[in-house]
């Protein structure tokens, strides 16, 4: 693995993207002893796992080692649709390493399940969610399908659905997961008061983060980067592959953006003292035009938030308030 240097202190430490659960536990030990110094005192340590490849063993590890949050991806709860994912787990095996979490302390998790599915009904849909609650799982992320050229479903043609299908997906989860007091703070992610992802609002809040590891993305002062996806050239030394430097209106575009995908919205107040301007009162006419649709919402006089149905249109929406700032 390759040298890195931090200055600063790290407040979260999020590991994946990929599937590191899948190193032998030698491998999983020394990666987490490379990041042992950084993760000391770090408010969340997460780690992503598939279900197949996280075993008693590497639980034990992780937890030795200060991990306290899991991400994992299960994508589905029916056995049938996981097989024509070709995922290696059933959901016996999720169960499986819940219990092992739950034994272990590890009671902060997190499920991944993969919306627009074919052959999935709503009624499906529905058992899936009621599924993972019955775990009792302290987050929940839902993502709809991308079917990309080379993957199983791209060589069997299957198509992504069409908006107002997703939508409908979307809505199914959002209503069961809401009745079960989940709050719905981010597109695609719900979790119980206390339990959001904090490293994941450091995206969405705008703020500097620190990347290491092939194709990872980290925004630090006014520049923000991608690290090159071959494994052989990082290892040599060559880290970056691209790199935007910030100039002009855009770090103004990249908060808006990302502020409007949580449920606490853009202050609009906080707005203007950075910015120097009113950001509402700039877009005024299109905000009412948006809001007379049901697409956004003034809370407090001040905070302009995207309603479901506009978090479900969430570029339409955007790319029409920021459109100016683009020229």
């Amino acid at each position: 693995m390759a040298s890195f240097h931090i200055t600063e202190k790290l407040k979260t430490i999020y590991v994946g993207g990929g599937t590191p659960s899948c190193l032998k536990k030698a491998q999983l030990e020394r990666l987490l002893k490379i990041l042992q110094p950084f993760s000391l005192g770090v408010k969340e340590y997460t780690f992503e796992a598939n279900p197949e490849s996280l075993d008693k063993d590497k639980i034990e590890l992780l937890r030795k080692f200060g991990v306290n949050r899991i991400s994992l991806g299960v994508q589905s709860t029916n056995d049938e649709i996981l097989k024509s994912l070709n995922r290696k787990h059933n959901f016996d095996t999720v169960k499986e390493v819940v219990k092992n979490l739950n034994d272990f302390g590890l009671v902060n998790y997190s499920f991944d399940l993969i919306l627009d599915l074919p052959g999935v009904s709503d009624e499906m849909l529905k058992e899936d969610i009621n599924n993972l609650l019955a775990l009792k799982p302290k987050h929940i992320s839902c993502y709809s399908l991308e079917v990309h050229e080379n993957t199983v479903f791209g060589k069997r043609g299957v198509k992504e659905v069409d908006e107002d299908t997703s939508y409908h997906h979307y809505e199914i989860v959002n209503e069961i997961l809401e009745k079960h007091h989940f709050i719905h703070y981010e597109v695609s992610n719900w979790g119980k008061r206390g339990y959001f992802s904090r490293h994941n609002l450091v995206y969405w809040d705008n703020c500097h983060y620190f990347a290491a590891g092939i194709s990872a993305s980290s925004y630090i002062g006014k520049v923000r980067s991608k690290n090159i996806s071959s494994l052989s050239e990082y290892n040599a030394g060559i880290f970056k592959y691209e790199e935007e430097k910030l100039v002009a209106n855009d770090e103004m575009v990249y908060e808006i953006m990302m502020k409007l995908r949580t449920y606490k919205g853009l202050d609009d107040l906080k707005f203007s003292k950075k910015y120097g301007f009113s950001f509402i009162d700039s877009r005024i006419d299109r905000i009412n035009e948006f809001m007379k649709n049901g697409y956004l919402e003034i809370k407090d006089d001040h905070v302009l938030v995207t309603t479901f149905l506009g978090s479900m249109s969430l570029n339409y929406v955007i790319l029409n308030l920021i459109e100016e700032y683009l020229k």
